[in-house]
């Protein structure tokens, strides 16, 4: 009997590990580049005017590193989306213009849960309980060295 007991609760316990690592949480969106003026690139390069590589050790300068911060919302598991996507080139572009900069090197995007799943990780399941993720986008505003 006691046997019996003690497999079902550490039946009970690995059960609850497994299910809160298939949880269903999460957001989506997009981060969109469509009208950028400027090059953008997730290397430490660019192309210059004549098509040759250049990169911060030979002909860009750093004029500014930058951090961009959003946040996407979703119920029903991501299938209805609460939050509309999202075009930064209007960020970029004025920046760069405000700049007189060349383009964007360097830029890393990271996405995270957001706190509620970290506090109350099994009410995710719900498919009517909200869902986010955090978006952080880094970069570095350059110009072509003279």
């Amino acid at each position: 009997m006691k046997i019996n007991k003690l497999i079902f609760n550490i039946f009970i316990i690995i059960s609850f590990f497994l299910i809160q690592h298939c949880i269903v949480g999460g957001a989506a969106g997009k981060i969109k580049l469509k009208n950028s003026k400027y090059p953008v690139s997730l290397s430490h390069s660019l192309y210059d005017n004549d098509g040759k590589i250049v990169s911060e050790k030979n002909g860009l300068e750093t004029i500014k590193h930058f951090k961009y911060n959003t946040s996407y919302w979703s119920i029903l598991y991501t299938f209805i989306d609460l939050s509309d996507d999202e075009d930064i080139t209007m960020y970029l572009n004025t920046e760069l213009d405000d700049l007189r900069g060349d383009g964007v090197i360097n830029l890393e995007i990271e996405n995270k849960q957001c706190i509620n799943h970290m506090f109350i990780p099994m009410i995710t399941i719900l498919p009517f309980w909200p869902s986010c993720t955090n978006i952080n986008l880094e970069g570095d505003f350059v110009r072509l060295k003279k």
